[in-house]
């Protein structure tokens, strides 16, 4: 049973007992009810029509409600035209009723029965409605591309429960449809077993994609754990730089207070010889003196705090560095653990991805091959129907002439309704002359048809008749020989029905070409037009281009007037200033020349008239120019655009161009399309000549078997006792046969259960040896960690050894320090010594009555200029030093600050703990990679287990068409053994 979503329907059918007649025989009528599918095919169970595959019943009164019957060529067949609807489900069900009329007594009491078959609408129909609609229709087997749904929802499965329930208890009383439902119950069996088995696999399906989204969101949340920490690193080697820096600013500005400290101190070493040559140093002298050493004190107090600090930012930058090396470390192995997820996550994509994509192509498959299993029962039950119809009449022609007689004016009213129909395409044909092909091919086609139905009857005839004659000698063979026969004319008739889907397709590919052909004609004058276009775009581009060099030429014009005018001016400025000139000389002159006075100031006002309209017709020329320039920028534009609509249609015509090509091609690959076409319908006619030779030969066979028949029958008595003889040694040879199926039967299941045992065995294989890679893997990284633990190691070992170095460099320095305060000490008690001398020297020299003091000394003492320029020196070092100091103090106080800083950063730094997280969510990782490869593991067993079922639903729709195909047989023999015994109790 199959369910369309959006338009379900169902079949109802129902037997009927009618009075006893004289010429009454079995009427079967097929109702299509209540379904708004406009359709012009013979057969369609999606719109309201009665088919009737025997000749019609007696006529019924007419209703109130409004019926249009058309007639069939073939059997009798017309359509009612009815309205019905269901409420259930809240769609319209199309009920299909089979009405079975038997000869019997008046009042029989009616039996009915209701079941309820699911079916998509027609392809016509569906064609229709995917204008309409997103997305086309799909049968309830297959699955969404996008997201997996149950195939028949809960509601609906109850509602078919139901129903089933009703047709049982409908049909527990009748006998004579018990292989009928025994073919139900098989088909809802089916039905459920397929329901139950697609909701386990939606379960799963949603299960896994879960675990998947769960997985991708942990992933994302260790990937952006480790930007941070990349983050934090960085911004800590930014500030490891930057403390960098400053060490290297304090120690350079440490060397220069050095070097100070040693120009000072070879100051004061020849400020000392200076004393010791016996120099006088004045008070000023004295305080600068004091000045300097308080300097020199502070410096040396300032230069020890700064090698300590010095110290302490290089222990720091050390605690840094090795911090920062294992922070790199830690991160560059989150990066490749990062990476390695990230690639296995692409993987199960992919391989997701791949089974999704396997998964629609199968559903795909599925859909296209119910859709033609659909097609070719509908085409199997019409060439059946007609089979019995040309039975039924053959059958008739051979009991009495009057039947002859009626069925001669059945087939005369048939050839008159397609004469009428002949008349009517013909009508049609002068109506529209575009579809004369298709109006020749339908004719041609329904001529073929009453021509084969009548060689057909002349068949049957002749068939019937020599049939009647073998049939009472030869019946059990006849059988078997009529299942050949019927094998045979299946294939004719699948060979019949592929002629005619082959020529449906090869009208449809006409038309289709006839619909390019149009195309090609309206992008013809799509480029005719867009040509026609373009030269109209140069011509008006070249009216342009003369309008352009017109304004270009009036410009230049324009231009040389500008500049006579200007020339003009200029002359009529020298006049003007000639004129000033002269003025000013005939000021002078005015006393003397009155007479020559008035005429120079005519003149002026001349030349004053002259300027005025001088100046005037630069004002014209400068508008003028103005509007030709606003008259040009105007023209540019305007050019511009037409350049641009020109560049437009010029890549208009490029696609128009291209696209022509591309219909080129698509022409190209219809007519080898059609090419492929023509050679496969050659080939089905060459088909259908060989089941014909076939057909024959089969007939001869017939013929052949009936005289072996008789002589067959001779031979049988004289076997039949040797046969009894060996009926025992058969029975025997049974039990044995039995006993052994038993033994075969009991070792096919074992065998079976060992094979699966094994699949069992290589799934864990593999899963193990899945695992014992990952185990791999996992060594293998952590070899590579040791390894660059190790190289790390023996670059710390390098750097301590290089901190020890530089701490025994700072301890000999140290001592230097000391051995320098000693010198500085002793230095100082030799400077106090040095003034008490002069003290003592200075008293004894102002004792006038010290005679010493009048002799003259060696040497010479300085200049004032000397001492001045000293004494500037000295304060220039000195201001130059408390500069340096306030820097330096300056810079300390930075230091100070980004000491703070780091010791805040080195609070908030990660410390263990957050390395045994790290290290926590590692191996969680590490336990979810593993976890994952086991789902993806799962997934292909899952996918395997779908291929299964699958794999079983085609079994069953197997079984089913085979199940069909019998009932039809056996609904064949049936008639043919109802018609021989009729044909049996007419004959005289």
């Amino acid at each position: 049973m199959l369910h369309h979503p959006e338009e379900p329907s169902s079949i109802v059918l129902r037997v009927t007992a009618g009075p006893m007649t004289d010429t009454c025989s079995t009427h079967l009528s097929l109702a299509l009810c209540s379904c708004p599918h406009p359709t012009s095919s013979p057969l369609c169970l999606c719109r309201p029509s009665t088919l009737y595959l025997f000749p019609p019943p007696l006529p019924k009164p007419k209703k109130k409600k409004k019926k249009t019957r058309s007639a069939h060529p073939i059997g009798g067949i017309s359509r009612e035209r009815e309205k019905k609807g269901g409420k259930a489900h809240k769609h319209t069900h199309a009920h299909t009723r089979i009405t079975v009329r038997h000869a019997g007594s008046v009042g029989v009491s009616t039996r009915r029965l209701l079941f309820c078959v699911l079916s998509p609408p027609p392809p016509h129909t569906r064609r229709q409605q995917s204008r309409s609609l997103s997305h086309s229709h799909s049968f309830s087997i297959m699955a969404d591309a996008a997201k997996p749904t149950a195939s028949v929802s809960d509601t609906l499965f109850n509602s078919l429960e139901r129903d089933f329930k009703e047709a049982m208890a409908a049909l527990d009383g009748e006998e004579s449809l018990g292989h009928f439902r025994l073919e139900y119950e098989k088909l809802y069996r089916a039905l459920k077993k397929s329901h139950t088995s697609e909701n386990e696999i939606v379960t799963q399906c949603q299960q896994l994609t879960q675990e998947l989204l769960s997985n991708a969101a942990k992933m994302q949340a260790a990937v952006k754990l480790a930007q941070g920490d990349h983050s934090t690193i960085e911004a800590l080697k930014k500030e490891i730089e930057k403390a960098w820096r400053t060490v290297d600013v304090a120690n350079e500005k440490d060397q220069r207070a050095r070097e100070m400290v040693k120009t000072l101190k070879q100051e004061i070493q020849s400020l000392q010889s200076m004393m010791h040559d016996g120099t006088s140093l004045s008070t000023d002298h004295t305080s600068t003196l004091e000045q300097l050493k308080l300097d020199n004190k502070r410096l040396l107090t300032e230069g020890e705090d700064m090698t300590k600090q010095v110290e302490t930012y290089t222990r720091e930058m050390a605690e840094r560095t090795s911090t920062l090396a294992t922070l790199k470390t830690a991160t560059e192995a989150a990066v490749q653990e990062r990476k390695l997820l990230a690639n296995r996550l692409e993987l199960v994509r992919q391989e997701y991805n791949r089974e999704r994509n396997a998964r629609e192509r199968a559903e795909y498959q599925c859909r296209e091959l119910l859709l033609t299993l659909k097609t070719r029962e509908k085409a199997l039950q019409e060439r059946q129907d007609r089979l019995t119809t040309i039975e039924a009449a053959a059958e008739k022609h051979q009991t009495a002439l009057s039947e002859q007689q009626r069925r001669r004016q059945a087939l005369q009213q048939q050839l008159e309704t397609a004469e009428k129909q002949l008349y009517h395409t013909e009508q049609s044909y002068n109506d529209s002359v575009d579809t004369t092909a298709d109006l020749n091919e339908r004719l041609q086609a329904m001529e073929k048809q009453i021509t084969a139905t009548e060689r057909k009857i002349l068949e049957t005839r002749d068939e019937c008749a020599r049939v009647t004659r073998i049939e009472e000698r030869d019946f059990r063979e006849f059988d078997r020989l009529k299942q050949q026969i019927d094998n045979v004319r299946k294939d004719e008739e699948n060979m019949a029905y592929q002629e005619d889907t082959v020529r449906k397709r090869i009208a449809a590919v006409k038309r289709e070409k006839q619909s390019l052909q149009e195309a090609l004609g309206l992008l013809d004058r799509e480029c005719g037009a867009l040509e026609k276009k373009g030269t109209q775009e140069e011509q008006l581009q070249a009216a342009t281009q003369a309008l352009i060099q017109n304004e270009a030429e009036q410009h230049a014009e324009l231009e040389g007037c500008i500049a006579q005018e200007t020339e003009i001016g200029r002359r009529l400025r020298d006049t003007l200033q000639r004129l000033e000139k002269e003025r000013e000389s005939c000021v002078t002159e005015v006393s003397q020349v009155s007479g020559q006075s008035n005429s120079a100031a005519e003149e002026l006002k001349m030349a004053a008239v002259q300027v005025e309209e001088a100046q005037r017709k630069l004002e014209e020329s400068e508008r003028r120019l103005t509007q030709q320039q606003t008259k040009y920028e105007q023209m540019r534009a305007e050019r511009n655009q037409l350049s641009k609509r020109l560049v437009d249609a010029q890549d208009e015509i490029v696609e128009y161009r291209q696209r022509v090509k591309v219909v080129d091609h698509q022409v190209q690959q219809f007519k080898e399309e059609l090419a492929l076409k023509a050679r496969k319908c050659q080939s089905d006619t060459t088909q259908y000549k060989i089941s014909k030779e076939r057909l024959t030969k089969a007939r001869q066979l017939v013929n052949d078997s009936t005289a072996l028949f008789d002589l067959t029958k001779e031979e049988g008595e004289r076997v039949g006792q040797v046969i009894k003889q060996l009926v025992k040694v058969v029975q025997e040879c049974d039990k044995n046969l039995s006993t052994q199926q038993r033994d075969f039967l009991r070792m096919s299941n074992e065998r079976d259960t060992l094979a699966a045992q094994l699949i069992r065995r290589n799934d864990e294989l593999g899963l193990l040896y899945q695992q014992l890679r990952i185990l791999q893997a996992t060594v293998n990284d952590g070899e590579a960690a040791f390894r660059d633990r190790l190289y790390d190691l023996r670059l710390l070992n390098l750097k301590s050894r290089e901190v020890k170095h530089q701490s025994m460099l700072a301890q000999v320095r140290g001592a230097d320090v000391a051995v320098t305060k000693d010198r500085l000490r002793t230095k100082q008690k030799e400077v106090l010594l040095e003034q008490a001398k002069v003290a003592a020297l200075a008293e004894e020299l102002e004792n006038p009555q010290n005679e010493s003091r009048w002799r003259r000394v060696g040497g010479a003492d300085p200049s004032m200029v000397e001492l001045d320029a000293k004494m500037k020196a000295l304060q220039r070092s000195l201001l130059n030093k408390s500069e340096d100091c306030m820097k330096q103090e300056l810079v300390l106080e930075e230091k100070q600050r980004l000491v703070m800083e780091l010791q805040a950063m080195s609070a908030r730094q990660p410390g263990p703990e957050v390395a045994q997280q790290l290290n926590a969510y590692q191996k969680d990782l590490q336990k979810k990679n593993a976890q994952m490869k086991l789902k993806a593991s799962e997934l292909n067993m899952s996918a395997t287990h779908a291929a299964e079922l699958r794999y079983e639903a085609a079994r069953l729709r197997r079984e089913l068409d085979e199940t069909r195909q019998q009932y039809y047989e056996m609904k064949v023999k049936n008639d043919a053994a109802a018609l021989a015994a009729e044909a049996a109790a007419t004959a005289p």
